[in-house]
C-alpha cells in the first residue's frame, strides 16, 4: 500500500510539473506575439502613409507660401494643417529655411535602427540608418499636441 501512495504522489507530482511547464510555454508564446506585433513589424501602414502625405503637403503649401519651410511643425496650424496627427514624428528646418526632414521611424519596429526621412528640398522618402537620420526636437509642435490632446481638451 505505501508503494501505491508513493507511486500515486509521484504521478501527481509529474502532472503538476507537466501542467507547470504547459502554462510557462504558454506565457512564453503569448510574450512571443506581443513582441513581434510591437517591436518587429513595421508600424507604418496605408494610414499612417496617407496622414504624413497630408503633413508633406501642408509643408510644400507653407512653403510656397512663405518661400521657406517652417521652423516648426506648429507654423503649420491652422492654416495649412488642421488637424493633429497620431504618429511619432520629428521635424527639422535649416536656418534659411531652404530645407527640411520630416522623420517618421523607427522602421521595422521599436528596437529597429533604421527610420524614414522626407527629404523636403528633394522631395522623396528615404530608409536611413539612426544616426543618419535628421532628428529635430520641435518644442512649439510639441506643446500644441499636447494642448489639443484628448486629455488637455478634457480638462
Amino acid at each position: 500500500m505505501r508503494s501505491s501512495g508513493k507511486a500515486r504522489g509521484v504521478v501527481w507530482f509529474l502532472v503538476r510539473l507537466l501542467a507547470g511547464a504547459c502554462v510557462v510555454v504558454l506565457i512564453a508564446f503569448g510574450l512571443l506575439l506581443i513582441y513581434w506585433f510591437w517591436f518587429v513589424t513595421p508600424p507604418s501602414s496605408e494610414a499612417d502613409r496617407k496622414e504624413l502625405d497630408g503633413i508633406i503637403v501642408a509643408l510644400e503649401a507653407y512653403a510656397k507660401q512663405n518661400n521657406r519651410y517652417p521652423a516648426s511643425l506648429a507654423d503649420l496650424y491652422p492654416a495649412h494643417l488642421q488637424s493633429f496627427p497620431r504618429l511619432y514624428l520629428s521635424y527639422k528646418a535649416s536656418e534659411a529655411g531652404d530645407q527640411c526632414w520630416l522623420v517618421f521611424g523607427p522602421v521595422g519596429g521599436l528596437l529597429s535602427d533604421r527610420g524614414d526621412e522626407y527629404d523636403c528640398a528633394g522631395r522623396k522618402w528615404r530608409t536611413l540608418e539612426y544616426d543618419d537620420l535628421h532628428w529635430g526636437e520641435d518644442r512649439r509642435w510639441r506643446e500644441l499636441l499636447q494642448a489639443h490632446s484628448p486629455r488637455a481638451e478634457a480638462r
